[in-house]
């Protein structure tokens, strides 16, 4: 007996040993021998073990004669046999995709997927089409389950297999036949992995549809993310994104966020994002102001401006922090100073602007210092982000304009708002002690010159005489001035003789000088007799 009979006769013998070790040797070998292949079917009806052995071997040797029974027992109870199933169809190669199509049609749901998966591995336009057809008659599970079965075979394409299973994918999905939104939203995710720009726009289409089901939607956002990693998004996509990222719909709108964040975004669109940066849900306004910060640019700048001016405070100060790190920042800021109402965000943008402030152009510096002067003399208010630019700019200049400013006023006869114009130019560093002496003798005109001790203390006029009083011979000043009364010589006079200083006494001595025998002159001899 030859030792091909020999091994035949183990398949069939009485000794399950005998018959695992000679099918595993049937299969090392690639004996393809018609008996042989008749002894291993009858072998796959066996146990387990030796339905697994039969079937590996099958498929090393003659993979289409074990198609049936792999078909058979691809929903077999045990892990192993189903896999060595799989492996038999796999090797009998795209001819049996009609097979599978008509043992589909009568399968169960679990069956169902391992068909799919075979159909998934074996590749090629036919087994992606009869893939693709069978979606329409899987519930939710099975459905998703080959859509993953499919991924790894359409990732590992080339592009131009990838196009090809794409168009195949929209016209499936361009068919009205009657299919379930678990269908649709796996032929969807496919598309997405194929990575055609062409499907664009059939997903934004599917993506803008309301009448769709959410879970489609959702897929058709999602599958725009894969589309677009070549490209920069277009209008119509952008503007899809947004209106999903915008919308009620919770699930779809964090779908949109996800692409988007992914998605590139061309300076054309930029403008677009504030619809989204000035959304009342701060999760998906930060998301915007991430991109915008993450873009860069002008466009980029103007719109993160346009955020800090509309937005709520939380998301204007992460525009405010983004705009920080942008070159581009400074103009459209600077622009927005000059012109903004809102006096809170008017502050966050001369924040940034102040430190770049000695790098503004001489006409920059010009604007700021004219809207300042403007609004001061207008009503005064709104003014605070143009006087910090100006003072980090310009200190002289800006010193100027304000001194200027308050002799206008006072001119007219605006004494408040030369005051107000005053004191800023106080705290402005190009200030002089001329100017603090202005602003001393505007404050001691709406002194009550009350002498107690309390009054004097909270009296803003004798905060001011005493801080320039070591700078500028107050005295003589007090003296030329003809505006200055008698009683306001003998309030400053009285204080500073109180806290022990020459000048008090000087004072009072004018005051006798001007009126000797008044009131006030006697009060003023008496106060000096007192001190000496």
């Amino acid at each position: 007996m030859s030792d091909l009979k020999k091994l035949v006769a183990l398949l069939g013998g009485t000794d399950q040993e005998h018959r695992t070790a000679a099918a595993v040797v049937v299969g090392a070998l690639g004996i393809k021998d018609a008996a042989a292949q008749q002894a291993l079917l009858k072998l796959s009806e066996r146990s387990p073990d030796e339905q697994r052995v039969a079937l590996d071997a099958l498929a090393r040797t003659a993979p289409k004669k074990g198609v049936a029974r792999s078909l058979a027992l691809l929903a077999h109870g045990a892990p192993a046999v189903r896999e060595a199933a799989f492996r038999v169809l796999v090797a009998a190669g795209p001819d049996i995709v009609d097979e599978i199509r008509t043992r589909r049609a009568t399968a169960g749901e679990a069956e169902k997927r391992e068909l799919d998966r075979v159909l998934a591995e074996l590749g090629g336009a036919d087994a992606f089409k009869a893939l693709l057809d069978g979606l329409a008659a899987a519930d939710e599970t099975t459905a998703r389950a080959a859509a993953l079965a499919v991924r790894e075979r359409v990732l590992g394409a080339d592009k131009r297999t990838r196009k090809s299973f794409a168009s195949t994918t929209m016209k499936v999905l361009g068919k009205k036949d009657a299919r379930t939104p678990q269908h649709d939203a796996a032929l969807l995710k496919i598309l997405g992995w194929c990575e055609d720009e062409a499907a664009l726009p059939l997903l934004v289409e599917v993506a803008q549809d309301e009448k769709r089901p959410s879970l489609v939607r959702q897929e058709a956002v999602i599958a725009l993310r894969f589309a677009l990693q070549e490209d920069a998004a277009s209008k119509s996509v952008v503007d899809a994104l947004l209106i999903a990222a915008t919308g009620s719909d919770a699930g779809l709108a964090r779908a949109a966020l996800g692409t988007l964040a992914l998605a590139k975004i061309g300076d054309a669109n930029l403008p677009k994002l504030k619809v989204l940066a000035t959304h009342r849900d701060h999760e998906r306004a930060l998301l915007a102001v991430d991109k915008l910060h993450a873009h860069g640019g002008a466009g980029a700048a103007e719109t993160l401006v346009d955020v800090v001016l509309h937005a709520d405070r939380a998301v204007a100060e992460r525009a405010a922090a983004a705009l920080l790190a942008l070159k581009d920042a400074v103009e459209p800021a600077l622009a927005a100073v000059l012109t903004a109402k809102d006096v809170d965000r008017a502050r966050l943008l001369a924040e940034l602007v102040v430190p770049r402030a000695k790098d503004l152009k001489k006409p920059q510096v010009k604007k700021v210092q004219d809207a300042l002067v403007g609004r001061l003399a207008d009503d005064g208010r709104g003014y605070e982000a143009c006087l910090s630019v100006a003072r980090a700019a310009d200190p002289e200049g800006t010193a100027l304009a304000l001194r200027e400013l308050a002799a206008k006023l006072k001119k007219q006869k605006k004494e408040e708002r030369a005051q107000h114009a005053l004191i800023l130019l106080s705290h402005t560093d190009g200030a002089t002690a001329d100017d603090r002496l202005r602003l001393a003798l505007a404050a001691l005109k709406k002194s009550r010159l009350d002498p107690s001790p309390p009054a004097r203390a909270r009296d803003e006029a004798i905060k001011l005489f005493n801080d320039i009083s070591g700078d500028v011979d107050v005295a003589r000043e007090l003296k030329r001035d003809k505006s200055v009364t008698e009683d306001q010589l003998f309030y400053l006079g009285f204080h500073f003789t109180e806290e022990g200083d020459p000048l008090g006494e000087e004072l009072l001595q004018e005051v006798i000088a001007r009126s000797p025998r008044s009131k006030l002159g006697k009060a003023a001899k008496n106060k000096l007799k007192l001190e000496a």
